[in-house]
């Protein structure tokens, strides 16, 4: 039982961190640093999980230290990205950042329309 729980538990216990972790109803997904891949994907054969790895990708992060006060942050973010036709993969925030995760070949004209959108006073 426990479904992928053990496997990121043996990443945990091989000192290889994931970050954006998410539960799916069949199975889960999860990013490490290019630095890691290698590590996580011998793990996970030698525990015979099923999986499948996705490279070349950018995390970018819009800070906005009254994120917590602001309404439509992530709505923001979704329609800038989607008019600029870049595919959000994963997503994560924290009290005072959103964390989106893109193909790298998208990373810059994701940032240039975040920054359309924020710098210029164009969002909440």
């Amino acid at each position: 039982g426990g479904g992928m729980l053990p496997e990121i538990r043996a990443l945990a216990e091989a000192k290889v961190p994931v970050f954006l972790v998410k539960l799916l109803p069949g199975g889960l997904t999860f990013a490490v640093r290019a630095g890691n891949v290698a590590d996580a994907e011998t793990l996970l054969k030698r525990r015979e999980v099923e999986f499948a790895t996705r490279t070349q990708m950018t995390l970018i992060s819009v800070i906005a230290g009254a994120m917590r006060d602001l309404s439509g942050v992530m709505a923001e973010i979704y329609e800038a990205l989607q008019l600029a036709q870049v595919a959000i993969r994963q997503t994560g925030d924290r009290y005072d950042a959103v964390h989106i995760l893109v193909d790298g070949s998208e990373a810059e004209r994701a940032r240039e329309a975040l920054a359309r959108r924020f710098e210029q006073g164009g969002g909440v």
